[in-house]
């Protein structure tokens, strides 16, 4: 079975890794801190199902990420754009000279 098959989309929408600050802390050392987008928000998740799951085949991983978001409805996408937005919100207290860059895009 492939990483798709096996995904449980309901981990996925609504986002299981809901916590602005858990997110933050997932972020990367090297974050540069920009905002952070709901596409991005999405990715942690699929990434985070597919660890749950032992797939580390991140071509499969990526793939799996393009093809959920592009099909995604435009509610599912909204609950990641709020998601982001809040995360985005707190970047401040982790990067202090942090300045909004680009704003979300609500879908809908």
């Amino acid at each position: 079975m492939t990483f798709f098959e096996t995904l449980i989309v309901q981990n996925i929408f609504p986002p299981s890794l809901n916590d602005p600050n858990v997110i933050l802390n997932e972020l990367p050392r090297h974050f540069n801190s920009q905002s952070v987008t709901a596409y991005g928000v999405f990715k942690m998740n699929v990434h985070k199902e597919a660890q749950r799951l032992g797939v580390g085949n991140n071509t499969e991983i990526n793939a799996v990420v393009s093809k959920m978001w592009n099909s995604a409805s435009p509610a599912d996408k909204n609950q990641y754009c709020v998601l982001a937005s809040a995360t985005t919100a707190v970047l401040p207290r982790r990067f202090p000279f942090f300045e909004i860059q680009y704003a979300n895009i609500i879908w809908g």
